[in-house]
């Protein structure tokens, strides 16, 4: 459905002149990324509007989406698998945060602890379709630890203020970092398949 949907934007750009036959398989695949994208979005904040958690969903999307563009992780190789993948992600998430139980203080000590030692070791993911040059490697990594102790802070400053955003935004970072390690144990089982890593 979106794949038809962004054929159609990029033939009709091309009918009017906007862009040339040539780059047709660019276009397409770039109207695929901006629709699902918008998709994603929209299932989400359709969620946090049914659920009354508006602002709950908008801390979701912006720490997931600027954290995670640095950090990498787990990519579903179909565009259904990733939204409902993402759905899955948010709705757990909802779910911790009206269930926590225990000190916010010890949330925000374990998200920190456990994002630098995996941001550190493991950090960023590349994406088979995005590979990164070392120099990127390093620079992403820094970026990484930088917006992920930034969005630590928010969300203490978050926890004076409300609490269930703030339990959103740690849940948030923690469900980034699983998704960091899914996609390395899934590159590992990979290679291991292949043989060449046993």
């Amino acid at each position: 459905m979106v794949g038809r949907l962004a054929s159609r934007i990029t033939k009709r750009w091309i009918g009017r002149n906007i862009i040339t036959s040539d780059v047709y398989d660019c276009y397409v695949y770039g109207w695929e990324i901006i629709l699902l994208t918008l998709l994603e979005i929209t299932n989400i904040l359709i969620i946090g509007i049914c659920t009354n958690s508006l602002g709950n969903a908008l801390i979701f999307l912006v720490t997931f989406v600027l954290v995670r563009k640095y950090t990498g992780g787990y990519h579903a190789d179909t565009c259904l698998k990733c939204n409902v993948c993402l759905v899955i992600i948010y709705l757990l998430n909802l779910y911790v945060t009206f269930n926590y139980g225990a000190d916010i203080t010890t949330l925000i000590i374990i998200t920190m602890v456990s994002g630098l030692i995996i941001i550190y070791k493991i950090g960023p993911i590349e994406n088979i379709n995005k590979q990164l040059s070392n120099d990127q490697k390093r620079l992403n990594k820094k970026i990484s630890l930088f917006l992920y102790f930034g969005c630590c802070a928010v969300g203490f400053i978050l926890s004076k203020l409300n609490v269930y955003m703030a339990i959103t935004m740690n849940i948030t970072l923690i469900e980034i970092l699983a998704l960091m390690l899914i996609a390395k144990i899934e590159s590992h089982m990979a290679r291991i398949k292949s043989g060449i890593c046993k």
